[in-house]
This record gives C-alpha cells, structure tokens and sequence, in this order.
C-alpha cells in the first residue's frame, strides 16, 4: 500500500466510527491530538439514501470539502507523537 492513499475514500468511515478510530490510534500510538480536528477530516454520521450515496461516491463529492487524511499523516503523527497542525 502507498503511504499516502485518502483513507477517507478507502475506508469510508464518518461519525463515531471515524472519532473512535482516531481514538484508538491516538492511544495505541501514544500521539497528542490537541491539533486534531474531526470536522477538517470526516463529516458526520449519518444515514444517506443509496443514490445520494452512489452519486457521492461516483463523484466524489461527498468528501470535497474534507481535508485528505493519509497514511503519511498517521505514520508522521506516530512518530512525533503529536498531530501536526496545518
């Protein structure tokens, strides 16, 4: 896998599920996330009708307005043990 693919399109997570992944990465790898903000990266969770979701995910533009969030990012965070501030 390339180190910086946009997890947001591969993994497809919002809401709570991306705020307890970000949790548990934080706490296994030890990283600060006081720079962290959930609503730069993932929208909210949320049940969408499955054309919306379709054409979202066609398009793409259901992530338009979210930063990519990478691998990269997350092996960078890991290793300073804080989310860079952006």
């Amino acid at each position: 896998m390339r180190s910086d693919p946009n997890l947001q399109l591969n993994v497809t997570i919002d809401g709570d599920e991306a705020s307890e992944m970000m949790a548990a990465f934080a706490r296994e790898f030890g990283v600060n996330m006081q720079d962290y903000s959930h609503d730069r990266y993932f929208g909210r969770e949320g049940i969408r009708d499955p054309i919306s979701t379709l054409w979202g995910w066609l398009t793409k533009s259901s992530r338009a307005k979210y930063e990519p969030l990478t691998v990269r990012d997350l092996v960078r965070a890991a290793a300073t043990k804080r989310w860079p501030r952006k």
